[in-house]
């Protein structure tokens, strides 16, 4: 190879170099941060499908659903959040956080076990069929017993 020749692939490389430099430093100037963590249940077992929620302003900016392993994750530029995860079947929990810029942080979550609720659903002013007999009768209902004499 000639002196030209080698002159002519410095310059390339360098060209090329520069350009990833620039490119990179313009990425990395915008780029969000990611944050994830895991949810579970009080025994330690990953709560599938909880919703992990990001609020700002009172606003859900974001949101995540747990894969099976609980696992959640969510990009985020820097600034301070409200972050809320809600299960079905499980009380839900909400924490204030802060992002900083280049920092990937990780917040798990620990959810306690909720209160047993049902629906009923009415329609036409009759109850749903799957409410039995004893769940129809109104709370003063006293049912007569007979004494024999």
């Amino acid at each position: 190879m000639s002196s030209s020749d080698l002159s002519i692939i410095r310059f390339v490389a360098i060209v090329f170099l520069v350009s990833v430099c620039l490119c990179s430093g313009g990425y990395a100037a915008g780029a969000e941060n990611i944050i994830k963590g895991t949810v579970t249940d009080p025994g330690g077992a990953a709560i599938h499908g909880a919703s992990v929620e990001v609020v700002a302003n009172g606003a859900i900016r974001k949101a995540a659903i747990t894969n099976q392993n609980g696992e959640y994750s969510l990009s985020l530029e820097p600034g301070t959040y409200l972050l809320r995860v809600i299960a079905t079947g499980f009380s839900s929990l909400q924490k204030q956080i802060e992002v900083f810029q280049d920092h990937n942080p990780t917040f798990d979550f620990m959810l306690e076990i909720g209160p047993a609720t049902a629906v009923v659903n009415i329609t036409d002013g009759s109850f749903d069929s799957a409410v039995s007999e004893a769940e129809r009768q109104p709370d003063f209902y006293v049912p007569r017993v007979l004494l024999a004499p």
